[in-house]
């Protein structure tokens, strides 16, 4: 039976505008990861001014330029030395430890880097020096990953041989790692999404993790893997290449239904499948030419906010077609797409008895809780906070965690959610089938203890996370930040404001985190800011060189990791640390919160006179004239 495109490509759209936010940010994290759909970064590259040759040029140069020998011996050709003649003897002799003197690798990729002038676009700096982020960019760009990895195995192997041979096998490892279980995992499970969004009209955050059910994860994860080494394999026949790509097509959607199938099963279940409908899949690939050349043409950006999702959704729409073609005719093996529900919703009954205990929940449920009037209500209902948790708050926080499990099994009996507990991978696991809100209930209001007790215990996780990454980078113990007590205010600050001035946007985290990276951004940078206005131009964090960067005072990465933070704050931490604060005796809490704060407010006072200063906390500025001064 002929598949109509047209009708495929109508509902596709559908989909795609029913599904818009998250279409969109599960493709950009496939295309960051590098999964697929990679040219939607094209823009950023432009962004950074299209300065790729230039950039880390001399380690361009003896990553082309090197190799080993058959003695397994770092060899680097002539070539390079006319350019960096010592800094390449430098290198090759650290590895074999032939000179006393010899520098740390890691630092000569660090001054090539400082060789290398920082983008701008207006105030933002694209830096390739410091952070995690850049060391990334650096390392696989220029090579210098391989070349660190070879020297840390040669100091404990003494046979270059040997090394050569463990850095490989390392390497292999360290990839097929990373495509089974990162790229594959996500592949598999974006490909979901968009099946279940042909059907469902919702799609929360929680379809990430639905691969991690019993047994599910690892042999899907392998078995897609098997399909592209199988694709690679007849791609070297040219023809066959083209015919086993369209012929294993739909193993991924297979997988993304079945996670529990073996490769063997899914090819074969897919080839079956495309059996007759190969050439239709082409010619719908076919038709989507005009709109890769706009997207060329406009470096990404189309593929990134309409073509890929699009793409995406009519290829989910093609599978389901084949899908039902392959169950009405009952071919071979149709009876492995078991999941009855991706793309039909389930009676009323079947999801009663599945959740009957949400429906109890639901049908003894308030029709909304209690109002907070007054005073009182506005900190309760736009800050999310409460003086003290007495008989009315502690029953109104009960009311809207029923509401919350209410929601969830009205959006499922209502055939708007997915009934993930009705697919077969959970049937027989039970563990699953506990919800998880009646410890979590995040939307809670926080008491004005609880609302200090976290900012201090934010402080203290700040002030040992910085104390850490110092220990780890340069080996010796620095207390870290302006004050000289174990916390770090920005961290505390951070989490509260989190959970005060975001409440409002708690009930859906993707708002949540966006609107949490923006607003750690800002107190990150008012406080640099303010710092360094109060303390003579005085720096305790610089940014300088950072991927992304904004006058040295924020970056990109410290801001992903505020982000990432807020939400753990908010939808698992907060909670948690509150149900402990619960426990504890108000008589007990209290004169410990006092101390805490009359600690607190001395330290402020004293630091304001006396900062907290010297190596490791404020030398940012003799760090940067001391690599500026070895780099010329």
């Amino acid at each position: 039976m002929i598949i109509d495109r047209k009708e495929i490509k109508r509902d596709a759209k559908k989909s795609v505008k029913t599904h818009y936010f998250i279409f969109v940010i599960s493709l950009l994290l496939c295309a960051v990861i590098g999964v697929m759909y990679t040219s939607s970064t094209y823009i950023f590259t432009i962004l950074k001014g299209g300065n790729e040759e230039t950039y880390n040029e001399i380690t361009s140069k003896i990553a082309e330029n090197a190799h080993f020998n058959e003695d397994g011996e770092l060899v680097i050709n002539n070539s390079i030395y006319d350019s960096s003649n010592d800094m390449a003897e430098e290198i090759t002799d650290y590895i074999y430890g032939k000179k006393d003197d010899a520098l740390n690798i890691e630092n000569q990729v660090n001054t090539i880097n400082e060789n290398q002038p920082d983008e701008h676009v207006g105030i933002i700096t694209l830096g390739y020096k410091n952070g995690v982020l850049a060391s990334l960019v650096n390392s696989f760009k220029s090579g210098s990953i391989i070349l660190t990895l070879y020297k840390s195995v040669s100091k404990v192997v003494s046979d270059p041989s040997v090394s050569t041979i463990i850095v490989l096998i390392i390497s292999v490892l360290i990839y097929t790692g990373y495509r089974a279980f990162i790229k594959n995992a996500l592949w598999l499970t974006t490909k979901r999404q968009f099946v279940v969004g042909q059907t469902y009209e919702k799609i929360t955050a929680r379809s990430y993790l639905f691969l991690f059910g019993k047994k599910a994860f690892f042999r899907a994860c392998f078995t897609f893997i098997i399909k592209d080494i199988l694709v690679l394999l007849w791609s070297l026949t040219i023809v066959g290449g083209i015919i086993k790509y369209f012929s294993y097509f739909m193993t991924s959607y297979i997988l993304a239904e079945n996670p529990r199938l073996n490769s063997k099963q899914a090819i074969t279940l897919s080839r079956k499948m495309m059996n007759g409908h190969k050439w239709e899949l082409f010619v719908l690939c076919l038709t989507f030419a005009g709109w890769e050349i706009l997207n060329i043409l406009t470096s990404g950006l189309l593929g990134l906010f309409f073509l890929n999702p699009y793409l995406e959704a009519t290829f989910a729409q093609f599978y389901l077609k084949l899908r039902k073609q392959a169950i009405d005719n009952k071919i071979e093996g149709y009876e492995l797409l078991n999941d009855r529900f991706i793309c039909k919703k389930p009676t009323i009954e079947e999801i009663n008895v599945a959740y009957a205990d949400l429906k109890e929940i639901y049908e003894s449920s308030p029709s909304e809780p209690e109002k907070y009037t007054g005073i009182k209500g506005f900190f309760a209902n736009v800050l999310g906070i409460v003086l003290y948790y007495n008989a009315k708050v502690k029953r109104i926080n009960k009311q809207e965690e029923i509401l919350l499990l209410a929601k969830m099994y009205s959006g499922i009996a209502k055939g708007k959610l997915y009934p993930e507990r009705l697919h077969p991978l959970f049937n027989d696991n039970n563990n699953n089938k506990k919800v998880q809100l009646k410890t979590l209930h995040y939307l809670r209001r926080y008491s004005v203890l609880s609302i200090i007790s976290i900012f201090f215990i934010g402080c203290l996780i700040g002030w040992l996370w910085e104390v850490a990454i110092h220990l780890v980078e340069d080996g010796v113990f620095v207390n870290r930040g302006v004050l000289h007590g174990p916390w770090l205010p920005i961290y505390g600050t951070g989490a509260i404001m989190i959970l005060v001035v975001l409440y409002k946007f708690r009930k859906n985290p993707w708002l949540e985190f966006l609107t949490a990276v923006i607003l750690c951004g800002i107190v990150e940078y008012f406080t640099s800011w303010f710092l360094e206005v109060t303390h003579n131009g005085q720096k305790w964090w610089d940014y300088t060189g950072y991927f992304l960067n904004i006058n040295g005072r924020v970056c990109a990465e410290g801001l992903l990791v505020f982000g990432i933070a807020g939400i753990a704050c908010v939808y698992v931490l907060a909670p948690l640390i509150d149900n402990f604060i619960q426990k504890i005796n108000t008589k007990i809490l209290l004169p410990v919160v006092v101390a805490l704060l009359l600690l607190f407010a001395a330290d402020n006072i004293y630091s304001h006179f006396y900062p907290n200063t010297g190596k490791g906390i404020t030398d940012y500025d003799k760090n940067q004239q001391t690599t500026q001064s070895q780099s010329k």
